[in-house]
């Protein structure tokens, strides 16, 4: 009866050391599928500001625009190259910066953000 015992311990130990990769991989792939969501809203949220606002003959918010504009298109790219979650958070600070352009336009033009999410507009 001994023998089994050693055995049993041997066994589990193999199972455990089996299962951690395993549980790792999950988790690597919950955190980057939550990153990729999180930085594609952002994207989207930026192109849908880009859409929408026109700077009409006001250069200030033409080039604040073109930056946010700037901004997107990296993004994107950032995003269609993403393998990991830091990578994702890094394209989410981007689209982040574009917002900040966005923020700048609607005030040089005296309109309020076409989308008003996570983002400050109020100036403080």
């Amino acid at each position: 009866m001994l023998p089994i015992i050693p055995l049993a311990i041997g066994v589990g130990a193999v199972v455990a050391g089996a299962a951690l990769p395993a549980r790792r991989r999950s988790e690597h792939r919950r955190e980057l599928a939550a990153a990729t969501a999180t930085a594609r809203a952002a994207h989207n949220r930026l192109g849908f500001c880009l859409e929408t606002l026109a700077p009409g003959d006001n250069a200030a918010a033409a080039d604040s625009l073109a930056r946010a504009r700037e901004r997107w298109h990296t993004t994107g790219a950032l995003l269609a190259e993403a393998t990991t979650a830091e990578e994702c958070r890094v394209a989410d600070e981007v689209a982040a910066a574009g917002m900040d352009h966005i923020v700048r336009a609607c005030r040089l033009l005296g309109t309020p953000l076409p989308y008003s999410g996570a983002v400050d507009d109020t100036g403080a």
